[in-house]
Parts: C-alpha cells; sequence; structure tokens
C-alpha cells in the first residue's frame, strides 16, 4: 500500500502553527526584554536610593550638628554673661549693708555662680568629644582660659563663703570682690569673647561645608540621571523599540508568509484538480497519450508544491531549533553538499574551483551552515547562464582572525540591481523563468547565518555573484 505523498505528511505531522509560532517570539523577545528593563530599573532605583540616603543621612546629621553648635554658642555666650554678672553682684553686695539687700544679692550671685560653673562642666564634656585646634588652643593652651574660669569661680565661692561665715568683715569681702572684677578686666571677658567668636566662625564654616556638600549631592544626582537615562533608560527605549520593530517586522512577515501560503499552495492544486478532470474526460474517451501527459503535468505541480511546502516547514522548524555548536569540517562538508547537488541539471558542464584551507573547521551550529551552503550551492548551480559554455563555481573557505570566511561565486546571471535590497526577503523569486523556487532560499540562508551569529554579503560580479559568510568560530575549546 502506497502511503501519502511527502508533502502531506508533512503538513500533517508538523502541523507549523504560524499564529502559535509568532506568539511565541513575542513572549520570549518580551520575557528577555522584561528581565532586562527590570535589572536596569533595580539598578537605577538602587542609585537614586543610596543618593537620597546619603543626602537625608547628611541632613540628619547637620541637623544634630546644628542644634549642638546652637546650644554650645549659646552656652559660651552665656558665660561671658555670667562673668560680667558675678562681677556687678559681687561689687554690689560688698557696698550694700541692707541685710535684707544683702541676701537678695548673696542669692543672686550664688545663682549666677552655680549657673557658669556648670556651663563650665557641659562645655569641657562638649570639647571633649569634639573640639577643633583653635578652641582647644583657646581652652587649654597658654591663656588657660578654662582654669581662668576656675579660678574666677574659686574667687566668686571665697566671696559667698565670707559673706555667709563673717557678714560683718566688709573689708575682706572687698578685697576679694575687687580681685574678681581685676580678673574679669585683665583679659577673661576678652577671652570669654573670643570663645564666643570662635564657635560662632565654625559654625558658619560648617554651614559653608554643608552647602557645598548638599550641592554635591545635587551634582552626583543630576549625574545619575544623566547616566541612568544615557545607559538604562535610553538603551531600555532602544531594546523597546528594537523589540516593538522585530515584531512588526515578524506580524509582516506572518501576513507575506499567509499570503504566499494562500497562493502557491493553491495554485499547484487548482491546476491538478482541473488536469485531473481533463484526465478523467480524456480517458473516458480513450485518448491515453493526452491522459499520460496530464498525469506528468499533476506529478509535476505536485512536486513543486512538496519542495515549497519543505522549505515552509524547514523554515518555520529553523525558528524553534535549538542547536549546540560542534566542530564541522567546511571541506567535508562542502565536497558533501556538491556530490548531493550533482543530480542538478547543468551539474555536469560546471566548472567547480575549490580553494579549502586545510584548518578550515569551525564550531557552529551545522545544520545551519549546512543548508546555508546547500542553498548557495544549489542556487549557483540553477542560476547558471545558459548562454556561456563554461559554467563556473567557485567556492573558499579560510579562518581569518578567529572567523570562518566562506565565498560562494559563480558566473551565472547575477540579481537585478532593483532588486539586490530585497534578496533576503520571503518569497522573493528574481528569475522564475529559469528555475522554479519557493523564494524561500535566501531567506533561510539569511536567517540561519543570523541564528549562527555571523554575517552575509553579498557583491555583484562582471559576470554572475558572490556570496560572502563570515561564522566566528564559537568554542574554542571545542577546537583544542
Amino acid at each position: 500500500m502506497v502511503g501519502p505523498p511527502r508533502w502531506i505528511r508533512l503538513l500533517f505531522d508538523d502541523r507549523p502553527d504560524f499564529t502559535l509560532f509568532t506568539h511565541r517570539l513575542f513572549m520570549k523577545r518580551m520575557m528577555i526584554t522584561n528581565r532586562s528593563m527590570t535589572r536596569r530599573y533595580v539598578i537605577a532605583l538602587l542609585l537614586i536610593a543610596a543618593v537620597l540616603i546619603l543626602s537625608h543621612t547628611l541632613l540628619l546629621a547637620q541637623i544634630a550638628r546644628t542644634e549642638s553648635d546652637g546650644y554650645i554658642i549659646n552656652v559660651s555666650g552665656m558665660q561671658r554673661m555670667l562673668s560680667q554678672r558675678i562681677g556687678l553682684m559681687a561689687i554690689e553686695l560688698t557696698r550694700n549693708d541692707d541685710l535684707e539687700t544683702s541676701s537678695a544679692l548673696a542669692a543672686k550671685l550664688e545663682d549666677a555662680h552655680s549657673m557658669m560653673k556648670s556651663n563650665q562642666s557641659e562645655l569641657n564634656q562638649a570639647n571633649e568629644q569634639s573640639m577643633t585646634p583653635e578652641i582647644q588652643d583657646l581652652y587649654y593652651g597658654q591663656s588657660n582660659l578654662d582654669q581662668r574660669v576656675t579660678d574666677y569661680l574659686s574667687l566668686a565661692e571665697q566671696l559667698l563663703n565670707q559673706h555667709q561665715q563673717q557678714p560683718d568683715q566688709k573689708e575682706q569681702q572687698k578685697q576679694t570682690a575687687q580681685k574678681i572684677v581685676e580678673v574679669a578686666r585683665n583679659g577673661l571677658l576678652d577671652e570669654l569673647d573670643a570663645v564666643v567668636t570662635q564657635y560662632q566662625k565654625e559654625y558658619e564654616q560648617r554651614i559653608v561645608l554643608f552647602r557645598r556638600a548638599q550641592l554635591a549631592f545635587l551634582a552626583i544626582g543630576l549625574f545619575l540621571l544623566a547616566i541612568e537615562a544615557a545607559f538604562i533608560f535610553r538603551p531600555m527605549t532602544q531594546n523597546v523599540s528594537r523589540t516593538m520593530s522585530s515584531l512588526e517586522d515578524a506580524n509582516a512577515e506572518l501576513r507575506e508568509f499567509a499570503y504566499r501560503i494562500s497562493h502557491d499552495l493553491r495554485a499547484p492544486v487548482a491546476s491538478s484538480i482541473g488536469l485531473s478532470q481533463m484526465i478523467s474526460d480524456s480517458l473516458k474517451e480513450g485518448d491515453t497519450d493526452f491522459a499520460a501527459q496530464g498525469i506528468g503535468r499533476v506529478q509535476g505541480a505536485m512536486k513543486k508544491l512538496d519542495e515549497l511546502i519543505g522549505d515552509i516547514i524547514t523554515v518555520t522548524k529553523n525558528r524553534h531549533l535549538e542547536v549546540e555548536p560542534e566542530l564541522v569540517d567546511v571541506g567535508l562538508m562542502i565536497n558533501e553538499i556538491l556530490e548531493s547537488q550533482s543530480h542538478l541539471p547543468g551539474f555536469e558542464r560546471l566548472d567547480i574551483e575549490k580553494d579549502i584551507d586545510r584548518d578550515a573547521f569551525v564550531a557552529t551550529k551545522r545544520i545551519m551552515l549546512s543548508q546555508t551552503l546547500e542553498n548557495l550551492i544549489s542556487n549557483a548551480i540553477k542560476y547558471s547562464d545558459p548562454d556561456k559554455s563554461s559554467p563556473k563555481l567557485k567556492v573558499k573557505a579560510s579562518v581569518q582572525d578567529g572567523q570562518m570566511r566562506i565565498e560562494v561565486a559563480d558566473n551565472g546571471i547575477g540579481f537585478p540591481i532593483e532588486s539586490q535590497d530585497q534578496m533576503f526577503g520571503m518569497f522573493k523569486r528574481f528569475h522564475p523563468r529559469q528555475s522554479f523556487g519557493s523564494g524561500l532560499g535566501l531567506y533561510l540562508v539569511k536567517q540561519n547565518v543570523d541564528a549562527m551569529h555571523g554575517t552575509i554579503r553579498y557583491t555583484p560580479l562582471s559576470e554572475g555573484s558572490s556570496f560572502v559568510i563570515q561564522v566566528p568560530q564559537l568554542s574554542t575549546g571545542v577546537l583544542s
């Protein structure tokens, strides 16, 4: 029992679902795009978050430092005021003989003394935590302000003790009060004022530094935005544009595919139906010669249809094909292809020139390289110039800078100049009278070369055409 023709088996066994293919292509590209966009968004957000955190940390530190500086400036200014107040209270206390008034003045002097002593302790504690060399020199340097303040407070405490223990000994109290005034006039007030001025100066310097830091963070933020725009958001936009463009191209190919399939598949079928009816009529009339001719024409149409469907299935399968690179002997592959093409009409007339380097080995996708070379070589044979007595085919293969370079050249009929920019499109037939073809051969060549991460270049010759393929040697480990 004879089985169904090859094209019917292929059509029903493989079922190339073009809508499903386009959907898978779309989903695959969108997944890749989404992963890339997600990574870049995360990087952008992390950079922005880092700048915001640093800026916020700096702001909090500056707020805390401003509060501390404000408090220290206020306390140091209070020390200057308290030193004046103690001197004034000491003089008034020794001049007043009224017991009630003297007690009130002594209480005020004691409050001022306690406040100034407490402030001195806080300033010393603050200076231990963070003290500039200038402040250290004022407090503990040659003038030793800290010790002078301690001595000043000791005189005030001595006066208070004298007033409490011997309130009637005014002369002794006056001497102590005079010492207090002399200490205050002999540089203490000026040194306290110098401390306040230095604290204020350092505070203003820190404000200037903070403003500079703010400007620096602003500049860093703007720089990061520029970097993100140039290296994250712009590539993302370009990636999306490329993806959309690829999808538009895929949809255009799908529409062209559907149209060509409906046209190119229907034509031989419709022709065969008409011929079969004519054959049937001829057999009824006993015209077996005409019936035999009709059967031959039907067989020819079915053969062309079989080849067309085979090319379509090859194209659709290659889209989904996952092939691992393997070591390929290019010279051996070319010889095998030439042998397989030897049945084509005109092959015996062909003058074949081979120039294959001994090291013409490449690690690539074998089936795709084989399909590519088979299409180019068969085209050179099919479209040889019938007017030439000696059609030629030249195949060269060499390794150059880590690239496998393969050239297929012929002296055939070439391509029309106006059609050269379309030669790698789907269903493009340039010489339908010379040889029947599906118009998918060069399209498949381009798709295969792209899948091998290679390039293909067409060059019109004075007589014929030249195709140059360059494929990277993908895995040096395979070649070692």
